[in-house]
């Protein structure tokens, strides 16, 4: 039966604050609240309060957080706010909207998800009940795998056939332009039709924390067929780089940190050997995005990529998103040769969790690593300490996490050496300068334009995009119609982009007009967006609405900083002012979730 699809305010009417957080904990009346003890941190004296008048909690012990009954599954079930709204809706026969836009995208979602399971299912039958599947039985047996385990990773095997699973869509009526969408056919472009994109291949279905196939990944059988791995492409359910193979298996196993490999087998060789905190990324690097999902189940990452040069250079990369984004990071080295399924099925789960418990911190590993291959001479040593380093150290942007690392990299060539630690700091501290500058001479920033502009690679990335905004507009006049419609001026957080927003709205984009209506500021950043090349007009179309949607995304951020301080001015026992202000932060925070998923899609 369908689900009514409900938007977030009918919804929250709808929904018992009391009776949804009273199946997490008990609650007992006080007054015109409710308390009971807080479920997200241990005490004995109840601190946590419940207003089912206006639906809303806030803990006034030691986690100080609060908010409404969104704001509560998200933190006890560790979802985002998408996946939060939506199993509260499923809770009273209901599926999450926010408009009639979110409505199409919500039903083309759930489209995809009814393909991606029944070809999940069709895949599983052809592997445990053809005589085809037997060759995909064969393999996956001789790799170590047991059936129970083939059985519990939902593995399958998609047939030798150009329109296997075409042909079982359309006898079970189901649109075929779907199963497009989803990555799983193509069609034809001369005969008309379509045909299986994932052919005589092993099959691993990637699954969420619902039990949904978000995509999946195919294995070849026959050594000569090309890529040895063929993934899903991205579609409306679908973003590999915010995606980990093994995740929803492995939550519940993270206490102790989450260990990030390379592969599908890899991952489920370590879960068949009881190590169940595995998982993977997909054929990517490693993401903040990734991060940020695993940052909700744990606050350690363990990263045990293959010992070739590929692997380290992705575990080198890494650094600096785990730095920037506060997870602890460590690394797992493995023999030469060795990838986590070959360890593991040779050397067994104790020898796997020996080097577990003595994995180095990334930085300490970088360091060992360089010293390794540095010889004995001191002065060359240090040299390939600093050479190791200076690249992490530059990207750093958060002055106190570079200075913590800075100390971190001088204590530990102290603790490997014999004085001259002062030294060895200010001519590290003077190469990182050194490294920044020609950085910037190459424009080689990871957040530098594409615009060979030197004055631009040193501007915030909100800066550059309301630049680029302003530009687009003042090149495809086109655009200003648009711009009129979607854009205002609290979303521009420059004053001067701000200006020259207002003028190009009250006098159009004629550079003559504009520059009387600016002043000397405003007249410089109207000549230098002006003088830009204009782009071809379908690119620029193509882009326009995405910074538009990072504008807005970015004035969210502001709005919601600027009431994070107001709040932090406000008395704790004030219950009326930060339930209040909470309310507003949150609502902002689903805002921007929001405005970053559309980003990501």
């Amino acid at each position: 039966m369908a689900l009514t699809p409900v938007d977030r305010d009918s919804l929250r009417e709808r929904l018992d604050v009391l009776d949804v957080l009273g199946g997490y904990m008990r609650l007992q009346r006080a007054g015109n609240e409710w308390r009971g003890l807080c479920p997200f941190h241990d005490e004995k004296t109840p601190s946590f309060y419940v207003n089912p008048a206006k639906g809303l909690w806030i803990c006034r012990g030691q986690c100080g957080t609060g908010g409404d009954v969104f704001d509560f599954v998200m933190r006890a079930e560790r979802l985002d706010f998408r996946d939060a709204a939506e199993f509260l809706a499923n809770r009273i026969g209901c599926t999450m909207v926010v408009n009639q836009g979110e409505a199409r995208r919500s039903e083309e979602r759930e489209r995809i998800f009814d393909i991606n399971g029944l070809a999940t299912r069709l895949y599983e039958r052809a592997l445990w009940q053809t005589d085809t599947g037997r060759v995909a039985r064969e393999y996956l047996l001789r790799r170590g795998l047991t059936e129970e385990t083939i059985r519990h990773f939902r593995l399958g095997y998609a047939p030798d056939g150009w329109d296997h699973l075409a042909r079982h869509l359309e006898r079970q009526n189901l649109s075929l332009a779907d199963a497009e969408l989803a990555g799983l056919v193509r069609s034809r472009e001369r005969s008309g039709g379509h045909y299986d994109r994932f052919r005589h291949r092993i099959m691993f279905p990637i699954l969420d924390s619902q039990d949904r196939t978000l995509g999946f990944g195919g294995r070849v059988l026959r050594h000569d067929d090309e890529p040895k791995y063929l993934n899903t492409t991205e579609t409306p359910v679908f973003h590999k780089g915010t995606v980990l193979y093994g995740l929803p298996f492995a939550v519940g196993s993270l206490a102790d940190g989450a260990i990030v490999v390379e592969g599908y087998m890899d991952v489920i060789a370590l879960h068949q050997h009881g190590i169940n905190a595995a998982m993977a990324t997909l054929g990517t690097a490693l993401t903040s995005d990734h991060l940020r999902l695993l940052r909700r189940h744990t606050e350690r990452v363990i990263l045990c990529y293959d010992a070739d040069t590929a692997g380290q250079r992705a575990t080198d990369r890494a650094a600096v998103l785990f730095i920037e984004e506060g997870i602890e990071g460590r690394v797992l080295t493995l023999p030469p040769g060795q990838d986590p399924d070959e360890f593991v099925g040779e050397q067994g789960r104790d020898a796997f969790y020996e080097r577990l418990r003595t994995a180095p911190d990334l930085i300490t590993h970088r360091l060992l690593t360089a010293l390794d291959a540095a010889g004995d001479d001191p002065l060359s040593r240090a040299g390939a300490i600093q050479e190791a380093v200076i690249p992490i150290l530059a990207d750093i942007r958060e002055p106190l996490r570079q200075t913590f690392t800075l100390r971190q990299v001088v204590d530990w060539w102290s603790s490997q050496s014999v004085g001259l630690a002062e030294e060895f700091e200010r001519s590290l501290v003077q190469a990182v300068r050194g490294y920044r500058r020609q950085a910037a001479r190459r424009g080689s920033r990871r957040d530098a334009p594409r615009e060979p502009v030197a004055e631009q690679r040193w501007l915030p990335r909100e800066q550059q995009v309301e630049r680029e905004v302003l530009a687009a507009m003042l090149s495809h006049a086109n655009l200003l119609a648009v711009a009129r419609e979607q854009l205002g001026e609290p979303l521009f957080g420059d004053a001067p982009c701000r200006a020259l927003f207002a003028a190009i709205m009250a006098h159009g984009a004629d550079p003559t007009r504009l520059a009387g209506a600016l002043d000397e500021t405003g007249r410089a950043l109207l000549a230098d967006l002006s003088c830009r090349p204009p782009g071809e007009e379908s690119e620029i179309a193509k882009t326009f609405d995405r910074q538009v949607l990072e504008l807005r995304a970015n004035a969210l951020q502001t709005q919601a900083e600027a009431l994070r301080r107001e709040r932090a001015r406000v008395a704790n026992d004030d219950f009326e002012a930060q339930t209040e202000l909470l309310k507003r932060i949150h609502v902002l925070e689903r805002e921007l979730d929001e405005a970053r998923r559309r980003l990501l899609g």
